[in-house]
């Protein structure tokens, strides 16, 4: 799988959207109306994008050719998420559908987040696997319109019985009514989880969320990423560029 997440393209393991959250919204009238008649909120987001390369944790996952994806996440109450992500590309044997579930519990001082991630192939490009993770993170807004967000991410794979663990920050700067400038850079490590273990990539990744109405947006991203100690033998560094379209409800 590919960044909702902190990245432009989308990515579970808590890594959902993310880019989108400050140009794109669900009109607070309707929140209001809804719960004036006493009836659950649904909210949600339906993704469709391109990337060049498709990175997953620092290694290029899909054939090493472009790929297309559509996904879809969706809020039956505050905190839970739901979701599934599909993606292929017409000249790889690449096909990828993922199911993801988690619960965002915020407590006093940072938002912790558990899940769960099932990922199936089902053209046998990969073996099926699932992920279990609990991520930590914090808003700051140190000066106004300018937002800092460092996290902490946990994942436990159950197929290689190994443990990724991934620390970064997510910076945003409005540049104008409908642009937003979003940088966002992480340091890996992991153990069990490749042929080696230690530092596992360092990736920076740059978006422009660009707002196309009061709920749709483009998200164009570009990221680079350096392969470290245990992706030695199994990759090594890459780039990739594409775009998200995000609509929300």
């Amino acid at each position: 799988m590919g960044l909702l997440a902190l990245t432009s393209n989308a990515s579970f393991a808590g890594e959902w959207d993310g880019e989108t959250s400050a140009v794109v919204s669900v009109p607070a009238e309707a929140k209001a109306d809804d719960q004036a008649v006493g009836w659950p909120t649904l909210s949600g987001t339906v993704q469709f994008g391109y990337e060049s390369t498709h990175l997953f944790r620092g290694v290029d996952s899909g054939g090493g050719d472009p790929i297309v994806w559509a996904s879809a996440m969706f809020s039956p109450f505050e905190g839970m998420n739901l979701g599934v992500w599909y993606g292929t590309g017409p000249d790889t044997d690449y096909e990828e559908l993922d199911l993801v579930a988690d619960y965002t519990f915020d407590l006093e001082y940072v938002a912790a987040t558990a899940g769960v991630v099932w990922y199936d192939f089902p053209g046998g490009f990969a073996d099926d696997s699932t992920d279990f993770f609990v991520k930590f993170s914090r808003e700051f807004e140190p000066v106004p319109g300018f937002l800092v967000t460092p996290y902490l991410n946990h994942v436990f794979n159950e197929s290689a019985d190994g443990w990724y663990f991934e620390g970064g920050v997510n910076l945003k700067k409005p540049l104008s009514d409908r642009v937003t400038l979003s940088l966002t850079g992480w340091l890996a490590a992991s153990t069990g989880y490749r042929d080696d273990d230690g530092l596992d990539n360092a990736t920076v990744s740059l978006s422009l969320p660009v707002s196309l109405s009061e709920q749709a947006a483009l998200v164009p991203y570009v990221s680079a990423s350096a392969a470290l100690d245990a992706l030695d033998s199994t990759g090594g560094d890459e780039v990739s560029a594409g775009a998200t379209l995000v609509v929300r409800f």
